[in-house]
């Protein structure tokens, strides 16, 4: 659950880290956007310290500003 993540002792890590595995296989997903929406992509410094009420407001006021947004973000997890 949502709520188990945030303090699961396996929390960050990486399913597979480069320099532990001889061989990593690549994970496709698929997602369908829409006009407007945003993807974020972030590592898990973002989601330990912004909760997703914040980050969904984060994005509400950024709109159209990817840099903008990014910069948010980084202030929010800081």
């Amino acid at each position: 659950t949502p709520q188990q993540a945030l303090t699961h002792p396996a929390r960050n890590e990486v399913a597979q880290a480069v320099g532990l595995h001889n061989f990593i296989e690549p994970v496709p997903y698929s997602a369908r956007l829409t006009p407007g929406s945003w993807l974020i992509v972030a590592c898990d410094g973002l989601h330990a310290h912004v909760d997703a009420r914040n980050l969904e407001n984060a994005i509400r006021m950024a709109i159209p500003s990817a840099s903008y947004l990014a910069n948010q973000l980084v202030d929010l997890a800081n």
